[in-house]
């Protein structure tokens, strides 16, 4: 069946340089019927159909699960996390498992779904060679499970959910100073002995339960306590500040409202400002990529809805 409607301005896209890139996933907390598995086949909008007109095309389809028992399921952000296991180590060990606060499944599918498009083309260019690409969210989301999937697969204990802590550094959290929270990143001996300095309790850091960081793991809670009593004395603003020039990693644990007021986030040009044709001037975050250490600048507003249809987007 030729496709028809807006599907049909997908033949006339691939006229130019090709490459395609098929959502399947759900959205909007159903099923994406235009976009299960099977549908674009039946449109003439599948890989073989398109490889057709086109038989050096890079044709990507982000799927729900990839080939397995599954694989005919859509995919939603926030189940993916919760069986993919990233919900159960994220929380506190007294509270309940926790997504993270963003779509985080879904936009690092969509960061690889890029890489391998990029990576295609490349091998395009070098050998004239389309390629069939499928990205899975759900094992997109297993990728990176990072260091803590592999201490399972190693040893078979689950740490579960650790809070802000790190299973195999000390201290390496969030503590409360006087007026708000504060993340400690201490990463190595030579750090925490400058942390004791600027603590005034250099004599932590010749304690044999804490001198070496496998000591300050086996007496995490010990050395814990005695650090948030220090913390609690003086601001955040006024520990940022000692601990940073002591050459220890620290910084405060900012809600929006101190991000988009920071000094760094307001003098490095990644917030911009957008003229829109319906809702006027926008603030917006540009993309995070310096190019010849340049801000590459937002060259259009968010489109508004069927804005493209007749250009052919």
């Amino acid at each position: 069946m030729p496709p028809t409607g807006g599907a049909a301005l997908i033949p006339r896209l691939l006229r130019r340089p090709p490459s395609f890139r098929d959502g399947r996933i759900g959205r909007r907390g159903r099923p994406d019927r235009e976009h299960a598995p099977g549908a674009l086949e039946k449109l003439g909008l599948g890989y073989e159909s398109l490889k057709e007109a086109n038989p050096d095309i890079v044709y990507c389809s982000i799927t729900g699960f990839g080939p397995g028992e599954d694989e005919e399921r859509p995919g939603y952000d926030f189940l993916v996390q919760a069986r993919g296991g990233i919900m159960g180590i994220t929380g506190f060990p007294d509270g309940e498992p926790t997504k993270v606060g963003v779509a985080i499944a879904d936009m690092v599918c969509g960061l690889q779904a890029a890489m391998a498009v990029l990576a295609a083309l490349h091998r395009r260019n070098t050998t004239g060679e389309g390629a069939r690409i499928e990205v899975p969210l759900f094992e997109s989301q297993l990728s990176w499970l990072a260091n803590r999937a592999q201490e399972y697969l190693v040893s078979g204990e689950e740490t579960g959910r650790m809070g802000n802590a790190h299973p195999s550094i000390v201290p390496y959290q969030t503590f409360d100073a006087s007026d708000k929270k504060i993340a400690l990143a201490v990463g190595n001996d030579a750090q925490f002995e400058n942390l004791c300095k600027a603590l005034d309790r250099e004599e932590l850091a010749t304690d044999e339960r804490f001198a070496r960081n496998p000591d300050r793991v086996a007496n995490r809670e010990e050395l814990v306590a005695v650090l948030q009593e220090e913390f609690s004395k003086k601001t955040a603003d006024e520990w940022v500040e000692e601990v940073r020039s002591a050459g220890v990693p620290i910084g405060p644990v900012n809600t929006l409202a101190d991000v988009f007021s920071d000094g760094h986030v307001l003098s490095s040009s990644i917030l911009q400002d957008v003229e829109h044709p319906a809702a006027g001037m926008l603030k917006m975050l540009a993309s995070p990529i310096l190019m010849d250490g340049e801000r590459l600048s937002i060259r259009r507003p968010p489109p508004t809805l069927g804005e493209h249809t007749g250009e052919g987007w």
